[in-house]
């Protein structure tokens, strides 16, 4: 359960919608698995188009679908009216993400009124394990 309230009742609604209109999410084609307050996680079916040159998903696709699930758990503590930009990137890439189904799970460390503070984990099951891709730390600016 989230430790925070949302400060609108249709934040799932509100988070959806944002998703939907988003076209580099859908060009990753990124799934979303969950929505509560401050966390969103969701998937992406590493395909051809946002692989690397060893068959791993490029760096940019693990930065935007971490960047897409944290920022969406942003926006589900935000009130209507409000949009958010990220401004500020931590990555820490672990290890290739060769998985054929990559997770990714984004929360708010810290909301607030002009900047939210987030986090976010890129990770795939490989041979029975669940290995861990990347990590990340994203700072949104409201506006």
């Amino acid at each position: 359960m989230s430790q925070f309230q949302p400060r609108r009742p249709d934040y799932l609604e509100a988070v959806k919608e944002l998703h939907d209109r988003m076209p580099f999410a859908k060009q990753l084609g990124i799934v979303l698995d969950q929505i509560e307050p401050g966390r969103v996680a969701g998937k992406v079916a590493r395909h051809l188009e946002v692989m690397q040159q060893h068959g791993a998903l490029h760096a940019g696709a693990i930065i935007g679908l971490a960047d897409q699930m944290a920022g969406l758990a942003a926006y589900s503590l935000m009130e209507p009216g409000q949009e958010i930009v990220s401004v500020n990137f931590s990555v820490q890439l672990l290890r290739p993400a060769d998985a054929d189904l990559i997770h990714a799970e984004g929360w708010v460390i810290k909301p607030g009124r002009r900047f939210t503070f987030t986090g976010a984990r890129v990770y795939g099951e490989k041979f029975g394990e669940v290995e861990d891709f990347a990590n990340l730390l994203i700072t949104m600016a409201i506006r």
